[in-house]
């Protein structure tokens, strides 16, 4: 009621200022997981084809002092000692060091007003539920979600219906850097401090959204860039990381098979219990 009130009292020149949410997600059957848990029985499936929900703009930046006055979920005194899955990085940090991950993944920020703020939209197939939860949670515990949970909606793709879940966080203007450093034209780039950026859990959320075992091998699906910024990914996993890789079909990077074990010791601490298998060999 509270809410209600004080949304009755914005001037209509503020409403018309409302962040307005778009569903033109694609369908990215990347595999999930830690012990993240989807409502049963849930019945908020719709069809968001012709819908737009609304998210009303945060205009504070995402930095602790804002999340110690905005957030009701984090209190000031829980904002340094919380923290993230791994049990030892304070969920502020996890969360932004993931964010590089997921924005190399499935992930993507959207910037629609001059002026106004930038939010982070996410979408998983819902046969990844247990790893689209899971990454919810974290921006909601971390306070800039205001959903109280992420919305059912459907998508035809060449004929055939998917399903899937989906949530936006706020909109912040302090994301609006990010915005600038991941997007040309509102096409999504390679940063220019990815090398800086790109941690073993960032790396860690890029091969739960986009990473796959090819035999003995693991594929990072980043045909959606160009094959000099895949270049710059490959030279930073080799020469941050050590790992080998190379450029294989449909410009995605090949970690090699000598190269695996090492990729795996990075990034196990933070690899959700849906997406084990993406750290597990196939069995020949």
């Amino acid at each position: 009621l509270f809410i209600l009130i004080c949304y009755l009292l914005i001037p209509i020149s503020e409403v018309d200022y409302i962040l307005k949410i778009d569903y033109d997600v694609s369908i990215l059957l990347a595999p999930v997981c830690l012990n993240s848990s989807v409502p049963k029985n849930s019945n908020n499936s719709k069809d968001f084809s012709n819908t737009e929900p609304q998210i009303k703009i945060l205009d504070n930046d995402l930095n602790k002092e804002t999340l110690n006055q905005s957030s009701s979920i984090i209190s000031p005194n829980d904002l340094n000692s919380k923290l993230g899955p791994d049990g030892k990085t304070p969920l502020f940090d996890y969360v932004q060091e993931g964010l590089v991950g997921l924005l190399l993944g499935d992930g993507s920020l959207v910037k629609k007003y001059k002026g106004g703020g930038t939010y982070f939209k996410y979408a998983q197939s819902t046969i990844h539920s247990d790893y689209l939860f899971f990454v919810f949670n974290l921006f909601k515990e971390l306070g800039v979600v205001l959903m109280k949970s992420p919305s059912l909606g459907t998508s035809t793709v060449k004929g055939k219906t998917y399903n899937y879940y989906t949530f936006t966080t706020q909109s912040l203007k302090t994301w609006n850097e990010l915005y600038d450093r991941w997007y040309q034209s509102k096409l999504k780039i390679i940063p220019e401090n990815i090398f800086s950026t790109l941690t073993p859990i960032g790396l860690a959320f890029w091969l739960m959204d986009d990473g796959g075992w090819t035999k003995n091998g693991i594929h990072l699906n980043t045909n959606f860039f160009s094959r000099s910024e895949v270049e710059i990914l490959i030279n930073v996993l080799n020469s941050k990381y050590g790992l080998k890789c190379t450029i294989h079909s449909r410009n995605r990077i090949y970690i090699w098979t000598s190269s695996v074990p090492a990729l795996i010791e990075l990034v196990k601490p933070h690899i959700h219990l849906s997406m084990i298998r993406k750290i597990t060999p196939t069995k020949k």
